[in-house]
């Protein structure tokens, strides 16, 4: 609802780091197309990142795994509050949070909102829970009059209409991730190498750094270098334990970066990228990494088989198994240079072809056109 003359749009995340990362494309584009933008999120230093004059940030507290009802009651009620102060015509909402509090917040006042589920995330990828019922439930609540339910792959929307957590009635997308910028596409030239092993992802369980870990371990003496870049969330009770990270890089097992500002560099000095993911909504680092022409492991599961859809396009694997996370990397070391290069070709071309930049703001401009 809008409260002035102006037009608003608001986007909702966990924090702002996922704003800036994953949707500040977005975001620019109405920003040009005569929009005020709410932000939504947790403070992190990357609210700062967001200077134009046309953008107001909130900031929310948000304990991204936190299950106290107390405080989850609290936040919900923050939401309500300030949805009710702030002017937007249409709300996004994104990652489980924000997702559910905020679409019911918006349902509670009428507003018109998208609900973009990024990933199912690790509630779904665990074993049933009563917690798990219980979020089936609140998205049951908080999804039933949304504007439209965004999912970033099939299979995710599937799960929710096998478990009766939306109607076939509502009407959905597939918007496949956030995107990837056109500068990516043009990787340079080498000769294929097959020594330096990258992967990137947050030290998560769930992201399949244990496995990768146990690769390394494996081939450490075999001529392999074997890096890994991501951040560690010490409030995560899946995170990987930082003595463990420390005993392998003291062993010179692996190099460890916790953040990079220039990942095009990495990508460009990577022989072979590994994503061993449990489940992921749309791998934005596979995407990435397939636009630099890098021959890829992943697993075969929703969210990685979108970007590797066969062993055509890349090395699968099965998730939570470092045996068959060893066979894929060794089916990849003997593998001709000729294969190779077909299969990064063709990898090349399936994420131009599918999750280029253009495609996915092309949905939000579709979005801008209904509103006006």
């Amino acid at each position: 609802m809008n409260l002035s003359s102006h037009k608003h749009i608001t986007f909702f995340s966990n924090n702002f780091w996922t704003l800036y990362k994953f949707r500040e494309d977005a975001i620019n584009l109405f920003i040009k197309n005569g929009y005020k933008v709410n932000l939504i999120g947790k403070y992190d230093g990357f609210e700062q990142k967001f200077s134009d004059a046309n953008i107001n940030k909130y900031n929310l507290h948000i304990d991204e795994r936190g299950y106290n009802p107390i405080k989850e009651l609290v936040l919900f009620i923050n939401i309500f509050l300030l949805y009710k102060k702030i002017p937007s015509d249409i709300f996004y909402h994104y990652t489980i949070k924000p997702n559910l509090y905020g679409s019911l917040s918006a349902r509670l006042l009428n507003y018109r909102y998208i609900s973009f589920i990024t990933g199912l995330g690790s509630l779904f990828i665990k074993s049933k829970s009563f917690l798990r019922y219980l979020v089936i439930i609140l998205y049951r609540i908080s999804l039933k009059n949304s504007d439209e339910i965004w999912f970033t792959n099939n299979s995710d929307r599937n799960d929710f209409l096998t478990y009766k957590i939306i109607s076939s009635k509502i009407k959905t997308k597939i918007v496949p991730g956030c995107g990837v910028s056109s500068s990516f596409f043009y990787p340079k030239k080498k000769q294929i190498n097959k020594k330096n092993i990258l992967m990137i992802a947050r030290l998560q369980s769930e992201k399949g750094v244990n496995e990768y870990l146990h690769l390394a371990d494996k081939y450490k003496n075999l001529g392999y270098s074997f890096t890994l870049v991501g951040s560690i969330n010490t409030s995560d009770p899946s995170r990987i334990q930082l003595s463990t990270l420390k005993s392998l890089i003291s062993d010179k097992i692996i190099s460890y970066i916790p953040f990079a500002s220039n990942v095009l560099s990495l990508y460009d000095s990577a022989d072979c990228f590994i994503l061993p993911s449990y489940r992921e909504g749309l791998s934005t680092v596979l995407v990435e990494a397939a636009s630099r022409k890098i021959p890829i492991i992943t697993t075969n599961v929703p969210g990685c088989i979108d970007v590797i859809p066969n062993e055509s396009y890349g090395f699968l694997c099965n998730p939570r198994d470092k045996d068959s996370l060893c066979e894929a990397f060794d089916r990849y070391i003997y593998s001709s240079n000729e294969k190779i290069t077909n299969m990064i070709n063709k990898t090349h071309d399936h994420a131009h072809k599918c999750f280029s930049k253009d495609i996915i703001l092309n949905h939000y401009s579709s979005k801008i056109r209904d509103l006006c």
